[in-house]
């Protein structure tokens, strides 16, 4: 993507997020993807409103520093918690507020998830901007397969939050005229059939300045690690929750690591306390635990032979599209992934690099790639989960032109 807009043909935008600033994500689809876009004539900042003051102290602290590295503007504003009564008016007037006291003038307002988008929508009401929804899942069928539901009253309330749920959705896409999907599939169960609204599906990309596969990298790696050449790496990169089967990942690395004690299981998680708990059962010079910025993860990955990446069939996977795999693949690891998740398996059988795993069941035997073989995949890759691939995108999208008024 070569274009870039120049003198008066910039375009102004805002991202704005009704979420704190979370480790990782934050940094590789928030700010990179907005760095990316200024280079191109698109003029944006990001605008944060944490939900809690305890989330808003701790964004506050990451604020200047993030800036710095990215050369990005980040406005952070107090928001309120959506579980308040008419939460979502008092963000929209403390959105309206902002606007008002700052010189910024969106053409466009991305707006990430559903919640962000109602709030924004209230606004548009008032003020001329064009809306993009920015839908990253089933948030939905997240509340739907969160806790189980014992208790009459445990089931109300999850039925109460899916609808609530279901609201946000219907009012993004009431209020917005232009949307992002993940997947296809999400696209669909998001949008009826006869909506013509400008859409874009956007896979989550990683960048490939910061994932790639270097030999002299991978070499570096290793012996900073103290792996010997032919020790085989499982590595797990994420955070501890339950969607993303830690356990199942270190029962699986036990299965490996007991058909050859030559195996280590890397795992790089913001999570170190729960980590640690789950790998005390494994013997300690069986696995590596480490904690990383997203421009650190990259080495660990090269270091690796093979990345994890198992979730279970649900209808939260059957849409979902996690950014970790993208990573992976840029990096150049063949995956031992579980077929749930639609997207990361169409994509591991189309590069060749999937490894397909049942959860519970036994490995197969585990080849380790060569260099040369894992610079082609990563190779390959570029196309199909490079951030390159979705600039086109998104710059068609930030262009003028309304969506429809919905």
């Amino acid at each position: 993507m070569k274009t870039c807009l120049q003198g008066p043909n910039r375009r102004r935008g805002l991202f704005v997020v009704f979420h704190g600033i979370w480790p990782t994500i934050f940094e590789s689809q928030v700010l990179i993807h907005v760095q990316e876009m200024r280079s191109l004539g698109i003029d944006m900042e990001v605008w944060v409103f944490p939900l809690s003051r305890a989330n808003y102290a701790a964004s506050a602290l990451h604020r200047a520093e993030l800036e710095q590295r990215y050369g990005v503007t980040i406005r952070l504003f107090q928001g309120f918690n959506p579980r308040l009564p008419f939460a979502e008016i008092l963000n929209a007037l403390r959105l309206a507020r902002a606007l008002r006291r700052s010189a910024v003038r969106p053409e466009f307002i991305h707006a990430r998830t559903d919640y962000s988008t109602l709030v924004c929508g209230l606004v548009r009401m008032f003020c001329p901007f064009e809306l993009i929804w920015d839908c990253r899942g089933d948030a939905v069928a997240e509340f739907g397969m969160s806790k189980p539901a014992t208790g009459m009253l445990a089931r109300f309330v999850r039925f109460a939050k899916m609808r609530v749920a279901a609201g946000y959705r219907a009012a993004a896409r009431r209020f917005s005229t232009k949307a992002i999907f993940v997947s296809e599939l999400l696209r669909d169960r998001c949008l009826p059939n006869s909506d013509h609204r400008p859409v874009e599906v956007i896979p989550c990309c990683a960048s490939e300045r910061s994932f790639f596969f270097s030999s002299s990298l991978r070499c570096v790696g290793r012996e900073r690690m103290s792996i010997d050449s032919d020790q085989l790496v499982l590595a797990f990169v994420g955070s501890i929750s339950h969607y993303q089967c830690f356990h199942e990942a270190v029962d699986l690395f036990r299965c490996v690591v007991g058909r050859s004690g030559r195996a280590v299981f890397l795992v790089i998680t913001p999570n170190q306390e729960e980590a640690r708990d789950a790998l005390r059962t494994l013997p300690s010079e069986n696995y590596r635990l480490f904690s990383a910025r997203i421009n650190q993860v990259n080495e660990y990955l090269n270091a690796a032979d093979f990345g994890v990446f198992l979730r279970e069939r649900n209808a939260i996977n059957d849409v979902a599209s996690p950014v970790k795999f993208a990573e992976y693949c840029l990096a150049g690891l063949p995956v031992i992934m579980t077929d749930a998740v639609v997207q990361a398996t169409a994509h591991g059988r189309l590069l060749g690099n999937a490894i397909e795993f049942e959860l519970g069941s036994s490995p197969t035997q585990l080849e380790r790639w060569s260099d040369d073989q894992r610079a082609a995949l990563a190779a390959r890759a570029i196309p199909l989960l490079g951030r390159s691939a979705a600039v086109t995108k998104y710059f068609r999208l930030y262009q003028a032109g309304k969506g429809s008024e919905n």
